[in-house]
This record gives C-alpha cells, sequence and structure tokens, in this order.
C-alpha cells in the first residue's frame, strides 16, 4: 500500500507539473499580448505613434503627386496627437469587444479647407471636383488603414475573442489540476511535512526547465526578428511585443528553478537531519 501511494505522489507531481507549465503560460500570454494595457505600454516605448506619423505623411506625399495639388494642402492635416488617440480607441475597442471607428471628420475638414484655400483664384469645373471630392476621401481612407485595416482589426478582434475563452477555460483545468494533486500529495504524508517540500520542488525545477527551452526553442527556430504585420511601425512593436513575452518565460523559468531547487535542497536536508537526530536517539 505504501508503494501504491509512492507512485500515486509521483504522479501527482508529474500532473502538478503540467498544471504548472499551463497556468504559467496562460498568466504570461494573458499579462502581455492579451492585455491592452501592456499593447499600448509597449506601442509609447517603441514611438509606434511618431513612427506612424511619419509614414502617414509620406503616404499622402505620394497621394499628392498623383492629384497635382499643392503639397501645402496636407499642412498640419494630421498630428501624432491624433494617432495616438484613434490607435488607443481601435485598440480598446478590440481588446474590449466594442464595435467603433474612427472619426476622420476633422481630417477631412481640415483638407477640404486646404485645398479651397490653395484654389481659391482658380475656376473649379465639376469633373475637377469630382477629381478633388475621390481624392479627399482617399486621403481619409488612407489615414484610417494606415491606423489599422478593417481586415486586420476583424480578424484580430476574432482571434483575441476565441483566445480569452480558452484562456479562461485553460485557467479553470490547470487551478483543479494544481489543487487536486497538490492536496493529494500533503494528504497522503501530511506527516512527512519536509518530504512533501521536497516532493513539491521537483514539478518546479521541471516547470523552469520548460519555460527556458521554450525561450531558447523560440528564439533558435522562429525568424522573430523578421516577423512582418501591417506597416513597419507595427511589425516593430508588435516583435518588441513578442520578445517581451518570451524574457517572461526566461525570467518566470529562472525563478521556478531557484524556487524548485531550493525546496528540494532544504526539505532534503531537514529530513536527512532529523533522520540523524532519530538515529541517535
Amino acid at each position: 500500500m505504501k508503494g501504491l501511494i509512492n507512485v500515486l505522489r509521483w504522479i501527482c507531481a508529474i500532473l502538478l507539473s503540467i498544471g504548472l507549465i499551463v497556468f504559467g503560460m496562460v498568466q504570461i500570454i494573458s499579462s502581455t499580448i492579451f492585455n491592452k494595457d501592456y499593447v499600448i505600454g509597449k506601442l509609447d516605448s517603441t514611438n509606434y505613434y511618431v513612427n506612424t506619423y511619419s509614414q502617414v505623411n509620406s503616404d499622402f506625399e505620394n497621394y499628392i503627386l498623383q492629384s497635382g495639388l499643392d503639397k501645402s494642402v496636407l499642412e498640419d492635416l494630421v498630428t501624432v496627437e491624433d494617432i495616438t488617440k484613434d490607435t488607443k480607441l481601435i485598440i480598446s475597442n478590440i481588446y474590449d469587444g466594442r464595435n467603433g471607428e474612427i472619426d476622420a471628420t476633422h481630417i477631412k475638414e481640415k483638407l477640404t479647407n486646404n485645398i479651397e484655400k490653395s484654389l481659391e483664384d482658380k475656376d473649379i469645373d465639376s469633373s475637377t471636383q469630382k477629381a478633388i471630392d475621390k481624392f479627399i476621401e482617399t486621403i481619409v481612407e488612407q489615414y484610417k488603414d494606415s491606423i489599422l485595416h478593417t481586415d486586420a482589426e476583424n480578424n484580430i478582434f476574432d482571434a483575441i475573442y476565441n483566445a480569452k475563452k480558452l484562456i479562461g477555460k485553460a485557467t479553470t483545468i490547470s487551478i483543479s489540476i494544481m489543487g487536486v494533486t497538490a492536496i493529494f500529495i500533503i494528504a497522503s504524508r501530511y506527516k512527512k511535512f519536509w518530504q512533501n517540500i521536497t516532493i513539491m520542488g521537483v514539478p518546479l525545477v521541471s516547470t523552469g526547465v520548460f519555460y527556458i527551452f521554450t525561450y531558447i526553442f523560440l528564439n533558435n527556430n522562429v525568424d522573430i526578428k523578421n516577423i512582418r504585420f501591417m506597416s513597419e511601425a507595427m511589425s516593430y512593436s508588435l516583435r518588441q511585443i513578442i520578445f517581451g513575452m518570451l524574457g517572461k518565460f526566461m525570467a518566470v523559468g529562472i525563478i521556478m528553478i531557484i524556487a524548485g531547487t531550493a525546496s528540494i535542497i532544504i526539505g532534503s536536508m531537514i529530513r536527512t537531519r532529523k533522520h540523524k537526530h532519530s538515529r541517535s536517539h
């Protein structure tokens, strides 16, 4: 009977490792790429808004060359503050499950006024006015697409919605596994406190090793530095988000190995000391 209990305890230790791995991965992912504040913080730290501002103006200039209008009509059309506000709005909508669009009315009004001032001494026929109206609409749509393509926004929204449901289930299952296995390990040898501490250290070490190997594997086998998504500004920010997430895998892995090793060493030392003490008496 004692042998069977020991086997079950080590099986529980393995299951506890699996529970820890799943729970830890879910928490890391939830606190990084699926965390709105984390993503917005990364956009801030990677100069995403300034880089997007430069890209937007560059795109506008390509259209102005085709239109034949004076470049001055684009002056003060968009600011970094506009891009910051609209980007955060879109991200909040995606993560909070809300539908909403960027209000680019102020851009349309500014551009219309700038064009009117630029052409105030010229006669505008109906065909030219149609071309101007089309140009204005093109610029407005280009601005919206520069913040986030509608198709991309919908795909990201669906991915995050489905991921959150999966994360919720994974969290519940992993907590249940950890709770049941830890209780069994402790209850089956409740008088052997330091032996339980030693056994508990094994899942911590194995989980830490798994996280570190995950970090090494992904760094060596996934070309993160060349990931491309939408614009270069977005690609750079996304790469930094992924690097940040991998950094957490490494950090948590190291902490777990240290904690698990300490549990094994301390538990074994105290058990050995108690055993020697009992034999001497």
